[in-house]
């Protein structure tokens, strides 16, 4: 019953043009604006129905404005040239309307009351009538809307509360940005962004339910709240989405370029040297290995707790490893901890293990931290570790799913639309990306995007570069009465899409 409003799935309530994300359950009072009311009325019926706000229950009503008022293009005057608009034309106050506010009148009896103590009403043209009808309703009529959740209806809701928090991204320009990166069902996406998740649900509701996208985010997770908003995705459409930390995605670059250098070398080495053995584990010359593993155990003398027992594991490809120098000596990488929380029947014991892992230069070291049993009480802090574990294991198996299709370098298309510089991200993940593919970027302002116009013409890595500006324009269209809007924006930000092409090495 997905064309039925029910409990306890989030709906958007609109009121004068403004949206609200609520989840309804029956007997629970909601509030929308200056608007309180129960939503029971609104259970079980179908998504578009408007309602009159009676004190604090909802009463089915009419779309069409003035229903209760019959209207005559024969009667209605044929010009408001002659019309003036100073007040004098009503003959009701605001003491009287306030008054039949607190007798109990519907706002439509209101609205009625209005237009027939209106003096030049009649004089109207029918298209002013109507216009006339709908100003008042708005006043006096408490309309509220049940509608279903859509890319269309978020976006705009967001753009009109707080455009900075999903850079300014406006309707058309998502439509372009879906567009461009070819998003379908089965595809392969990458996403960098910082519009709190509006351009993940937009790809995540074309791609329904198949395929893969991969959110390489900066910091500790991906922000995104508005993401939750996307009610009408289920679980399966939301399946596809992964995380992938931007600061790993150079040492991944890194480290497949060194396997693809060692292989041309290999293969260099074997055109020379026939004889030569290549494939399977990286062999030197003289047949043996380059693989070195050193296992240490280190113990502090008075300071090693009985609980524990630490161990170190080192192993380093000094094949892939060239020796530090410059800034690979000096710097070495910060160090990052992984721990594994085990816990037993209540009442009996936890054991922690605790995994650091340290980098410097080309030289990684693992260290395992293992402290054994020790009895506990179940209690608040022991299902948080516990949570706290499983969420940490289903980010690690992101990570690594994410990472194998990113060693593939076989995506179908990138987009960019963040507040950060977008060209080192561009050139960074451009790379993962199979030939023929497409990516686009987007940006508020325009230095930027020349940036990485410039970039991508210097690299020779894509074809058919394009920088353009969105632009939209709205029109009113009725009977007689079609125009484009007095007010509308200017733009929404700039656009730079391109193809990639397969690089063919010179030998």
């Amino acid at each position: 019953m997905d064309s039925l409003v029910n409990e306890g799935v989030l709906v958007l309530v609109r009121k004068d043009g403004v949206c609200k994300p609520l989840r309804l359950k029956k007997g629970r009072k909601v509030a929308v604006e200056k608007l309180s009311f129960f939503p029971d009325n609104a259970l079980g019926r179908p998504y578009g129905s408007s309602y009159e706000v009676r004190g604090n229950q909802l009463v089915l009503k009419s779309t069409a404005a003035g229903a209760g008022i019959e209207l005559s293009e024969e009667a209605a005057g044929s010009d408001n040239r002659g019309l003036t608009c100073d007040g004098s034309a009503q003959q009701l106050t605001q003491k009287d309307i306030v008054q039949m506010k607190a007798e109990g009148y519907t706002g439509q009896a209101i609205v009625e009351s209005v237009v027939e103590n209106s003096k030049s009403f009649a004089e109207k043209t029918i298209f002013a009538q109507e216009k006339y009808i709908r100003k008042k309703e708005s006043r006096h009529v408490a309309t509220v809307t049940f509608l279903k959740p859509s890319t269309k209806l978020l976006c705009e809701m967001f753009y009109n509360r707080a455009p900075s928090k999903t850079c300014h991204l406006r309707l058309d320009t998502i439509a372009q940005i879906l567009t461009q990166v070819n998003a379908h069902a089965s595809s392969k996406l990458l996403l960098v962004e910082t519009c709190q998740g509006l351009l993940a649900g937009a790809l995540l509701e074309r791609m329904g339910g198949s395929g893969n996208l991969i959110q390489v985010f900066y910091g500790d997770s991906p922000v995104r709240s508005f993401l939750d908003n996307f009610g009408h995705l289920s679980e399966q459409d939301m399946s596809p989405l992964m995380m992938y930390p931007l600061h790993k995605v150079g040492t991944l670059l890194e480290t497949t370029a060194i396997k693809a250098s060692l292989t041309v070398q290999a293969l260099l080495k074997q055109k020379e040297s026939p004889d030569l053995h290549v494939g399977g584990d990286d062999i030197d010359e003289e047949g043996t290995t380059n693989d070195v593993i050193v296992d240490m155990t280190t113990a502090e003398s008075g300071k090693q707790n009985e609980n524990s027992d630490t161990s170190c594991t080192t192993k380093v490809d000094s094949s892939k490893c060239p020796p530090p120098t410059g800034e690979d000596s000096a710097s070495p990488g910060p160090p990052y901890k992984r721990r594994k929380v085990e816990v037993g029947p209540e009442g009996s014991s936890v054991s922690l293990e605790e995994e650091v892992v340290g980098t410097t230069g080309f030289v990684t070291t693992v260290a395992t931290v293992t402290q054994v049993s020790r009895p506990i009480t179940q209690s608040a802090d022991t299902a948080a570790l516990v949570a706290r574990d499983i969420k940490r294991k289903q980010r690690d198996e992101q990570y690594s799913k994410a990472e194998e299709l990113l060693k593939l370098k076989q995506m179908d298309g990138l987009v960019v639309a963040c507040r950060f510089h977008p060209e080192p991200i561009l050139m960074t993940l451009v790379h993962f990306l199979a030939p023929s593919c497409p990516f686009v970027v987007y940006c508020p302002t325009l230095e930027p995007l020349v940036s990485c116009f410039t970039s991508l013409k210097c690299a020779s890595c894509a074809f058919n570069i394009q920088l353009f500006e969105t632009w939209t324009r709205k029109y009113q269209v009725l009977p007689s009465r079609t125009h484009p809007e007095m007010s509308m924006d200017g733009q929404s930000g700039y656009i730079l899409v391109g193809t990639t092409v397969k690089k063919q090495m010179v030998t």
